[in-house]
């Protein structure tokens, strides 16, 4: 019979040399015959012979397609958490906050430009009209004195205004300059952020273009091997690989299921070692299927 407790290194397509082809196998234990018996000696002779049995291709054509599922997996996981990704999304994240700690300040901004603007306003439309006053009152056409009088009366009390004017907004720029200092700061360090995101996007994009050309090697060595498994076996492979998180076939190494690593009972071994050739075992534990020589 198939003894499971034949020595495996677990890696599909080597073979424990130790342990093949010993000579007290199950062809000398059971009588000719036919029936289960008689299957059993048949598959224990051709295991002797270095014949493989019927299921053995298809077997370990599985457990590449494993190897494949294996990697997929992994790879898609490394996809999914790339380094420079989470220092990318950190690089956002520093970048919402310092918009969000900036709001007060944008707000704080808005007002003193909305006043500042006002009164360059006021002062150029009081500037405007001392000039007015200037042309008429050097233009020659008033003569009056009275009149000339109170021409410079109003130039200055318009320049009077016009002074207070400007102090005001001096004193507007004078309160924003410690905002403005903030906000010089605040771009100073966003233009850091954004340089370093540049760089984190041009890694994220490098990484997972040679990730994904991974991918595509084992999709594509996985498909090519699909069609050697048969519909069926596949199915159950792929059932047992749903419930055992990604593990659907694996070796019986030692009486261990290189799925799971869990030791089967010497009953469950037994009852293993008893099965026909054809028959497509599974782990009690996990759920594999199970690869027995």
């Amino acid at each position: 019979a198939c003894d499971p407790t034949a020595g495996h290194c677990g890696v599909p397509g080597s073979r424990d040399a130790s342990h093949a082809g010993t000579g007290n196998d199950a062809s000398q234990r059971i009588a000719p015959g036919g029936g289960a018996a008689g299957l059993i000696g048949r598959r224990a002779d051709r295991l002797k012979r270095g014949v493989p049995c019927p299921r053995m291709g298809a077997l370990e054509t599985l457990l590449a397609v494993q190897e494949h599922d294996t990697a997929l997996a992994q790879l898609c996981h490394r996809r999914a958490h790339l380094p420079e990704q989470e220092q990318l999304d950190a690089c956002q994240a520093r970048l919402a906050r310092l918009e969000a700690g900036l709001a007060g300040a944008r707000a704080e901004e808005a007002r003193y430009t909305g006043r500042q603007g006002q009164l360059e306003a006021a002062i150029a439309e009081v500037e405007s009209k001392i000039a007015a006053a200037d042309r008429q009152l050097y233009s020659g056409t008033v003569t009056a004195s009275r009149e000339l009088q109170a021409l410079e009366a109003d130039i200055a009390s318009l320049k009077k205004h016009c002074g207070s004017l400007e102090d005001e907004e001096l004193e507007v720029l004078m309160e924003r300059e410690p905002l403005d200092a903030r906000l010089r700061e605040a771009a100073d360090e966003r233009a850091g952020i954004d340089a370093e995101a540049m760089v984190l996007h041009a890694a994220v994009a490098e990484a997972s273009i040679t990730i994904d050309a991974l991918i595509a090697e084992h999709v594509d060595g996985r498909a090519a091997l699909e069609s050697s498994v048969g519909d069926s076996l596949l199915a159950t492979y792929e059932k047992a690989r749903t419930k055992n998180r990604g593990i659907g076939i694996a070796r019986l190494d030692h009486g261990t299921c290189m799925g799971c690593r869990m030791k089967l009972a010497a009953v469950e071994l037994d009852r293993i070692r008893h099965e026909a050739a054809e028959a497509i075992i599974h782990c009690e534990e996990c759920g594999s299927i199970l690869v027995v020589h």
